[in-house]
């Protein structure tokens, strides 16, 4: 198919140009034409700008793609295809837009990828640091249903619902954070700086240290000495968790202990549960095969112990037994969730049955979000304030002695 090249304006009169393949100029311009695109050039292109990626500087390879760039760039893409602009002119429409080096590059070699004859889900699957294997499956199930927009359209809101639980659940987090960090750096500086000057005095005074001073004045000094320790102490613990984490027995076993923590389990355990009943739906709407959607959502879930289930109830599956059945009676998936999958089986709406539980169980996270807000303040003040009280007792005691020891000497 020959390869064109065109110049237009968007409705708010920024210059448009790229390079679209089509059976004409005619149908280059009438699809232009139909998405509100005013149209001042059509011609046949060259062969040096049939390529345009191969002449574009690479980005450097640290360089990412962030993710709300690239939730924006699924809404419009779905929103262009839906409104029937073609593939390539949508990639390279949203090339021209994009400010990520990263994202810029990626829609480049997907547009030329495109444009030599290639599926949209071939060419996004060269990029899994951009598009998850669930969004290459969803596509590749759109391409063969013929329904891409519509299956574009609900990775975008997928997208864009995974990423608002996760900003939730970091919200949640940034409060006690900070709290929590200022006032071990107050800590640091009393103790390494404010304690030694009253020491000096009380040791001058003559009057004997108490214990908590004893202890405090300790720690501050061996800190002010081997600060350094510290920091390579929190790298050898960092290094050593990596190295178990690498493990299947060690991750798996670390995210059985995170669904057993009081108050943060809960909470992990239903955002897994809404994430995978969110996936599936979208996925099985969307006419991916129902083992491989078991997949995709086990591959998202969060947490190895979910997925591990997931991964046997697919086996299950692959056998001939319902999803329902596969997932009835494990520990961690929920019996009202295996009950409106069952329904869901029964009526032949099993897509609308897992949209369902996963709108309750993000409602159910959000609750959870407020009680960890509501728990951890009080805790970290807690735990801060027998810091503080430490301190104080290790300054105040010292001045008690010296005062007994002045009224002493003045009788």
């Amino acid at each position: 198919m020959p390869a064109y090249v065109y110049r237009a304006r968007d409705r708010r009169g920024r210059q448009l140009s790229g390079v679209v393949a089509a059976g004409s100029p005619a149908e280059v311009a009438a699809q232009l034409r139909r998405t509100g695109h005013y149209v001042s050039e059509v011609r046949q292109a060259s062969l040096h700008e049939r390529a345009p990626a191969a002449r574009t500087r690479l980005p450097l390879p640290w360089m990412r793609a962030r993710a709300e760039e690239l939730i924006l760039m699924y809404a419009q893409l779905a929103d262009m295809v839906n409104a029937g602009l073609p593939i390539l002119v949508s990639l390279e429409t949203i090339e021209r837009q994009a400010s990520s080096p990263r994202l810029r590059h990626v829609l480049r070699s997907v547009a030329s990828s495109v444009s030599e004859g290639r599926p949209l889900s071939e060419a996004l699957s060269e990029f899994p640091d951009c598009f998850s294997n669930l969004y290459v499956r969803s596509v590749a199930a759109g391409e063969s249903s013929g329904h891409l927009g519509e299956a574009l359209k609900k990775l975008a809101a997928h997208a864009d619902k995974s990423f608002e639980l996760k900003k939730k659940i970091q919200g949640a987090m940034i409060y006690p954070a900070i709290l929590l960090s200022v006032g071990l750096v107050v800590v640091l500086g009393v103790v390494t700086y404010v304690l030694p000057n009253f020491v000096e005095v009380f040791s001058k005074s003559g009057v004997p240290l108490p214990l908590p001073t004893r202890l405090m004045y300790g720690l501050g000094m061996w800190i002010k000495e081997y600060w350094y320790l510290i920091p390579v102490g929190l790298a050898a613990a960092v290094a050593a968790a990596r190295m178990v984490l690498a493990t299947p027995a060690g991750a798996l076993t670390w995210d059985s202990l995170r669904l057993r923590l009081p108050v943060v389990g809960p909470l992990l355990h239903r955002t897994a549960v809404a994430r995978v009943c969110r996936t599936l739906a979208m996925m099985v709407a969307s006419g991916v095969p129902l083992l491989n959607a078991l997949a995709a959502a086990a591959s998202v879930a969060g947490n190895r112990v979910i997925a591990s289930i997931l991964h046997d109830a697919r086996g299950r599956v692959s056998e001939g037994v319902r999803l329902s059945a596969s997932l009835s009676g494990t520990r961690h998936f929920p019996p009202d969730v295996v009950q409106m999958l069952a329904i869901g089986e029964e009526t032949g709406n099993l897509d609308g049955m897992l949209d369902t539980a996963a709108g309750f169980y993000e409602k159910a996270v959000d609750r959870s979000v407020k009680k960890l807000m509501t728990v951890m303040e009080p805790i970290i003040l807690v735990i801060l304030g027998a810091i503080v009280g430490m301190i104080m007792a290790s300054v105040l005691l010292p001045m008690l002695d010296m005062a007994k020891a002045m009224r002493s000497v003045a009788q």
